[in-house]
């Protein structure tokens, strides 16, 4: 969030130009700008309505910026809708927090202008470094509540923060970029700190985050707001500000007690995993979107040689001549209720190809598709399978 003191700083100096001014991070999120002054171009209202800088944009100011040590003219490009701005670096005792900018148009600034603008980027520089600092040490603390917690240990805190209580439930949510292909679709490092930064800059979000196990992990009131989405607010905040990735999301139910937190973390992670895995369901899932999936929890990390125990029936489909095939169109006519014509549509195949692949898999398994009890097993044993990472994705 923007200090008081920073913005004031921002708006006297754009009133001092006439101009509008901004202050974007190292990753290119606008992180604060003036009330507008003069003429304003396409780029800036974009960036002050999405907080981020687009990427066409951010390479041809990259393209000016790189190695600079000082003010840069970064030069009109009409193709963009971008006028002329000059870019002051922000940069203390060798670190660069970032740059401010200043929209020029038509007329560069004057010398003495740009002497009150190095006055001014100055004075920012201070005022970001002290917020570095604080949020340094406020990240700290957060990891460790997070450790200590999802550890099912309560830290020794002034303020209860998120520790749930039957009054304060707490939610433990997720959040990391997919990395890999089931049965390990996350690196143990996939979650960053730039990741992080994202997650817990956003206003009004009451949570307490860091990572773990290679994702940003967030505790959050399940007060904060009823009609939120913990997951998908995650994953649609990592996404709009790091659109390289792709991002999956998982909530856990609302847990009342401490020692309840470490399974509230499992739940997460599951769901996540099943975001990442299953392309019939969403990017971001809740315990409760799982439905019968839940049931799969309890024996999560899936391996390949548990389906012999799990679900043998799936297993020897597997070992079928074009068993994986089978199984996803299998699969797909049980994502799809049974339904002959969008299955085959879906699969881009001849109803009559379906049907011979059903039969196969009913003579493979022994299980009768017309039965519920036998649909239930086949579906609950291909997602299994498809977590193990055994299905065509």
């Amino acid at each position: 969030m923007v200090s008081d003191e920073l913005q004031n700083r921002l708006d006297r100096l754009a009133e001092r130009l006439g101009r509008g001014v901004s202050i974007d991070d190292t990753h290119g999120h606008m992180v604060a700008y003036s009330a507008h002054r003069g003429p304003v171009d396409p780029v800036r209202t974009r960036g002050i309505l999405t907080r981020d800088v687009p990427r066409d944009v951010a390479a041809w100011q990259d393209e000016h910026l790189r190695g600079a040590r000082g003010p840069v003219r970064v030069p009109a490009n009409e193709r963009l809708g971008m006028t002329p701005r000059l870019a002051m670096p922000l940069r203390s005792s060798g670190t660069l927090y970032g740059h401010l900018w200043v929209l020029e148009d038509a007329a560069p600034l004057s010398r003495a202008e740009r002497a009150a603008t190095s006055s001014a980027a100055a004075e920012i520089v201070g005022l970001l470094a002290e917020a570095g600092r604080a949020h340094s040490w406020q990240s700290r603390r957060d990891q460790r509540i997070v450790e200590l917690l999802l550890d099912g240990k309560k830290p020794d805190l002034g303020d209860p923060g998120p520790v749930p209580t039957p009054q304060h439930e707490v939610i433990v949510a997720v959040v990391a970029p997919v990395t890999g292909a089931p049965p390990r679709p996350f690196e143990p490092r996939a979650a960053t700190d730039e990741l992080l930064d994202v997650v817990t800059s956003v206003q009004g979000a009451r949570i307490t985050a860091g990572i773990r196990s290679g994702m940003v992990t967030a505790l959050w009131p399940h007060d904060a707001d009823p009609g939120q989405h913990p997951a998908r607010f995650l994953r649609d905040t990592a996404t709009r500000r790091l659109p390289s990735y792709r991002f999956v999301a998982g909530a856990s139910g609302p847990a009342r007690s401490v020692a309840e937190l470490p399974r509230s973390e499992r739940m997460a992670r599951y769901a996540a995993e099943v975001a990442a895995a299953d392309p019939a369901t969403s990017d971001a899932l809740t315990w409760t979107d799982l439905g019968a999936l839940r049931l799969l929890a309890e024996h999560w990390p899936i391996a390949p040689a548990d389906l012999d125990t799990l679900f043998p029936e799936i297993a020897t489909l597997l070992r079928t001549r074009n068993g994986a095939t089978f199984a996803a169109s299998a699969e797909t006519f049980l994502d799809n209720a049974g339904h002959i014509g969008q299955t085959a549509e879906r699969l881009s195949i001849h109803r009559a190809t379906l049907y011979y692949r059903l039969d196969r898999i009913t003579a493979a398994t022994g299980l009768d598709l017309s039965d519920g009890a036998a649909r239930t097993t086949l579906h609950l044993g291909l997602k299994a399978a498809r977590l193990a990472g055994l299905l065509i994705p």
